[in-house]
């Protein structure tokens, strides 16, 4: 397998590990696993490369996580999807530079991300958020200083 097609693959895996640490299967370490791969990827790549990278761990996040929504409206999920969660994780991953500073401003820019998506559009839709990933987790105690924004 070519390796930039590998690097989609394991970036489909990141993804698929953060929504395994999601409400109802909550295997929360898969998270930080999840999250850890997300940043392992996206080092020494060019801003498409990341973008595409951070695309397919959008869709292993939200397309189990909110797999729900099809029963309510399939329109609504597809393009929720395709349109919304998965462009906001590629800008996440695009946000963040190649080099060794990806440490510090991938959690940064999934706090962001987060912020904005408890926000807006129209309120803002608080689905599959990582902090929900923690609800066994040894990290829960720290919601309680800056709640699920601190959590992520």
């Amino acid at each position: 397998m070519k390796p930039h097609l590998l690097r989609l693959v394991l970036g489909l895996l990141a993804g698929l590990m953060i929504c395994a640490a999601l409400p109802p299967w909550g295997w929360w370490p898969l998270a930080m696993v999840g999250i850890a791969l997300w940043a392992a990827l996206l080092g020494n790549q060019a801003g498409l490369q990341r973008y595409l990278i951070s695309w397919m761990v959008g869709l292993g996040w939200f397309a189990p996580s909110v797999l729900w929504m099809w029963k309510l409206t399939p329109p609504g999920y597809l393009g929720g999807l395709l349109f919304g969660w998965t462009i906001m994780v590629g800008l996440v991953g695009l946000s963040v530079p190649p080099n060794r500073w990806r440490l510090l401003m991938l959690p940064a820019s999934v706090v962001i991300f987060e912020w904005f998506h408890c926000h807006a559009p129209f309120g803002g839709v608080p689905l599959s958020l990582l902090s929900m990933s923690q609800g066994r987790g040894p990290l829960l105690p720290i919601a309680r200083l800056g709640g699920g924004l601190l959590v992520t």
